[in-house]
């Protein structure tokens, strides 16, 4: 495990960043992301905790849309009920994704390994100009228009138009009697 400018692995700063994912804090993970950025510059690092800022962001954003919405919980009773229950639900269905997604992650780097999270690790590789290359076997190979064309229309195996061109520059018809030199 690799240490870094500070005396600490690496690794324990982004589980410390999912912690963060987790309990909800993006203000404090942002401030951790800037950390790691400034003072650390190690990418690794970097793409993780990005990783985890990017799950903070996610809960955070989902919860002002709610909260947007909230006013619907003030229509009457038993319509305020039904948006309140299935904002609710929203709610605990986020909180699971994000609690189970900064687990895998915090246990991934703890490994050392890349956190994975999705979507989250592709911003986070583009962030870097990292780009997966897709290789795709089982692609048809354009053909050549020329390629399936028969031309048996010409006999003649002589593919210059010029009746007189002559592919043997020697001018002797015999090729095992030497020439007479002058």
């Amino acid at each position: 495990m690799q240490k870094g400018k500070f005396g600490m692995f690496l690794w324990v700063y982004a589980a410390i960043a999912f912690v963060l994912a987790i309990l909800g804090q993006t203000l404090l993970c942002g401030l951790l992301l800037g950390f790691v950025i400034a003072a650390e510059k190690e990418e690794w690092l970097t793409r993780q905790v990005i990783q985890a800022f990017l799950l903070c962001l996610f809960s955070e954003a989902v919860s002002v849309v709610l909260g947007l919405l909230s006013p619907l919980e003030g229509l009457s009773f038993s319509t305020g009920r039904v948006f309140s229950i299935i904002f609710n639900v929203i709610t605990v269905i986020v909180f699971v994704i994000v609690f189970l997604l900064s687990l895998i992650g915090a246990v991934n780097v703890s490994r050392g390994q890349d956190a994975g999270i999705p979507l989250a690790k592709d911003f986070a590789n583009r962030a870097f100009g990292l780009i997966e290359q897709r290789i795709y076997t089982n692609m048809a190979q354009p053909q050549n228009p020329m390629q399936n064309q028969n031309f048996t229309s010409n006999p003649n195996p002589n593919p210059n138009p010029n009746p007189n061109f002559n592919p043997n520059p020697n001018p002797n018809p015999n090729p095992t009697q030497p020439q007479n030199q002058q």
